[in-house]
């Protein structure tokens, strides 16, 4: 038995090809591929069945445009829209030939090729209805034959009663009665369901009985096996020579498979709106030639305060500010040329943009898009917009850390060795470096504390930003260093600038700390000098400054501990001018050497510095023998002894300090010394600090404070120590 390709070829060699649609994730049609082709198609193509099939539909044309304006037609038959007659030319060849083109079954259609000047079935055949019922019936060719058997249609005539006179031999492979079962006997709408049948009947009498053509009817038949197909009916009055109605001529195509892909399409497109009506992405589409927006969802107004209605009124030159819209306008014009040549690319454009809300706010949004051709065949754009506001400003601000010192807010240490690179070219000689430490910032920070320590390092930072040009750059290099890049600047007026920083410094007092720097410069003067040796040369010179001001420095900042601490706790200065004086003539009783005695007397009145470091509210006059008992109270002997230790001129009496708190017999602190363990200075200090308390803090007299440290000999006190002061006041009656 022959098949029906074979028919059809030995009764008409007419060329035909199948394709099949290829579609991407959201369904927009990519291409069409060969799945078969006949001997007539190959021959007038050019091109054999090997080289046809799998292929593009692509290599039946050559402009890229007309490809894609066929790419769309070819996608709306293969989804269910009526067929259709093209002119098409065939490559490299001026023989012109009508396409004509139908949906086989869901996603494949047929194209049948005939010369151009064949008019059947044109749409521009002017042969009128009458003459087309006569021939329809008895038609010679076998092309009425390939429509019907490739495009799911089944031709039909009814007398003016209803009554089935003709069906074409293919009505049984589509609802499964022979065309004699149905002649004569069953009336056309007895096909129909039977809750619909009398409606239907009635609805398309209603029409036949005005003698005009049935068009595009909707209707659903039930097929000999019960199965529900829907079709679309076409239908037009069969006149006699008289112009009397005779009966009907017309079509059913079963539309099944495209009224589910309807279906499909409308529950896509619900979810779609659904979707777009609730994202905060805003989709658009494009019109490039003009910047005019087609398409907007409802999320612009919650973007930029738009509606969608608003937005599409505004073009985009207006909706998008000037700077950003010279690069959106770069991208698009470079994407639909690259998208024109490259149509099965399917390539995406990222950029970002900032837009006008229409509160007059402006705002950074990202842009991807794509490229596409419209029903027109032009060139449109389908972008997504998100706003990014706040992660430009996060980014903004990552960069200002990434280059900026937290504490500061001048530069760091990334940012100054960038610029070194930067700076260094002859436009910016002569250059200048200066680099600077600030002096006792740890004798500060043991004294004061670190925030201290920081008000220090935050005053010098503001120095800088008051006293430096527009075009320097100040950094913060490490924890107490800063570098200054001055360029075009000769070192006489690196100099000049490095005074007016040092008069600023002069009138800048921070809160109970002094501030205090050294400075070392060196300038560059040629390209190719070597800047780490510059570096080197800069910061000897600051050492060398730091150097000669170091013992002042350091003595001027204990000085201002001290001095802190008697105006935080005016009590504090008379009992250490007390303590030294006992020390001193305990020292001098001892026979003591005068810078042995001079050192007790100093250390005598130092002995409580480390209290400048506590907590406010620790020390309280009236309470000193609980708080002596308090860890926290307990620390302000090793803060003493860390703020002396690094100043050499103190250095030697910070152990004395350290010890001022421990017992003969081990149980003191900070380290539980016992007996000889402990200095004889530390040893006299705590005598001298608890007999000098008892009388001026306790109100105690010299013979009950006598009495009360006798009772502690051995345990907390020197006992050598104890018959010495007995022996010195045993009878006194004044202490100093």
């Amino acid at each position: 038995m022959k098949s029906q390709d074979q028919r059809i070829v030995e009764s008409e060699p007419q060329a035909y090809a199948y394709l099949r649609l290829i579609q991407a994730q959201d369904n927009s049609p990519v291409d069409f591929k060969f799945i078969k082709v006949n001997k007539t198609f190959e021959k007038i193509t050019g091109l054999s069945n090997s080289e046809l099939i799998g292929q593009s539909f692509k290599l039946l044309f050559n402009d890229p445009k007309e490809t894609m304006v066929y790419l769309h037609k070819f996608n709306k038959i293969a989804l269910g829209e009526p067929g259709e007659s093209l002119s098409w030319n065939i490559n490299n060849s001026s023989r012109s030939f009508r396409m004509d083109v139908f949906s086989v079954e869901p996603m494949t259609i047929i194209i049948l090729l005939s010369d151009s000047h064949d008019a059947h079935f044109s749409k521009s055949n002017k042969i009128s209805n009458s003459k087309r019922s006569s021939n329809i019936p008895n038609e010679p060719s076998s092309r009425l034959q390939q429509l019907s058997e490739y495009t799911r249609t089944y031709i039909w005539e009814c007398d003016k009663e209803g009554l089935y006179t003709y069906l074409s031999d293919n009505v049984k492979d589509i609802i499964g009665y022979e065309p004699e079962e149905l002649i004569g006997k069953t009336h056309y709408y007895d096909l129909f369901s039977s809750d619909v049948r009398e409606s239907l009947r009635e609805e398309i009498d209603e029409i036949l009985n005005t003698t005009k053509n049935l068009v595009d009817f909707p209707n659903d038949l039930v097929t000999k096996t019960n199965l529900v197909l829907s079709v679309s009916t076409n239908c037009f009055p069969i006149l006699d020579e008289n112009g009397h109605l005779k009966g009907y001529r017309g079509s059913n195509v079963d539309v099944t498979s495209r009224k589910k892909i309807e279906d499909a399409l409308r529950l896509s497109e619900k979810k779609f709106l659904l979707i777009t009506e609730n994202i905060s992405d805003v989709i658009w589409v494009l019109k490039p030639l003009t910047n005019e927006l087609t398409y907007i969802t409802p999320s612009v107004l919650s973007q930029i305060g738009y509606t969608p209605e608003e937005a599409m009124k505004i073009k985009a030159e207006d909706l998008i500010l000037s700077t950003s819209f010279e690069k959106f306008k770069e991208t698009i014009d470079k994407g639909a040329e690259y998208y024109i040549q490259h149509p099965e690319e399917d390539k995406i454009w990222v950029f970002e943009i900032q837009e006008y809300c229409k509160d007059g706010t402006i705002i950074w949004v990202e842009s991807s898009m794509r490229f596409r051709f419209d029903e027109q065949g032009e060139v449109e754009v389908v972008g997504v917009s998100r706003n990014i506001d706040h992660r430009k400003q996060t980014e903004k601000e990552i960069l200002y850390l990434s280059y900026h010192d937290q504490l500061t807010g001048v530069y760091n240490r990334a940012f100054y060795e960038e610029e070194i690179l930067r700076l260094n070219t002859a436009r910016n000689l002569p250059f200048t470096l200066v680099v600077c430490d600030i002096n006792g910032l740890k004798l500060t920070n043991d004294a004061f504390g670190h925030m201290a320590g920081d008000r220090l390092i935050i005053s010098l930072a503001q120095v800088f930003q008051r006293v430096c040009r527009k075009d320097d750059i100040i950094a913060r290099i490490g924890g107490d260093e800063f570098a200054l890049l001055l360029p075009k600047t000769s070192e006489k007026v690196a100099q000049m600038v490095l005074s007016r920083i040092y008069d600023e410094i002069t009138l800048t007092k921070p809160e109970r700390i002094k501030l205090s720097a050294s400075f070392g410069l060196k300038t560059k003067t040629s390209v190719d000098e070597d800047f780490s040796e510059i570096f080197k040369q800069a910061e000897d010179r600051m050492y060398l400054e730091k150097i000669k001001h170091h013992s002042n420095i350091k003595t001027g900042t204990i000085d201002l501990v001290a001095t802190s601490l008697f105006e935080k706790y005016p009590e504090e200065k008379k009992h250490a001018h007390n303590v030294s004086v006992l020390c001193r003539k305990i020292g001098e009783a001892l026979g003591m050497t005068s810078r042995e005695v001079a050192d007790l007397e100093m250390a005598g009145f130092l002995h409580d510095i480390g209290k400048i470091g506590l907590e406010e509210g620790l020390i309280n006059p009236e309470k000193y023998a609980i708080f002596d008992e308090t860890p926290e109270f307990k620390r302000h002997s090793e803060m003493g002894y860390q703020i002396l230790r690094s100043v050499y001129t103190y250095a030697h009496i910070a152990e004395y300090i350290l010890a001022h708190h421990e017992w003969f017999n081990g149980m003191g602190y900070p380290k539980g010394l016992k007996g000889n363990e402990i200095p004889l200075q530390g040893r006299i200090i705590k005598l001298a600090n608890d007999f000098s308390s008892q009388i001026d803090r306790e109100g105690s007299d010299i013979p009950k404070t006598m009495k009360f440290i006798e009772e502690r000999s051995n345990i907390q006190y020197d006992p050598a120590l104890v018959l010495l002061l007995k022996k010195m006041y045993g009878n006194s009656t004044q202490l100093y």
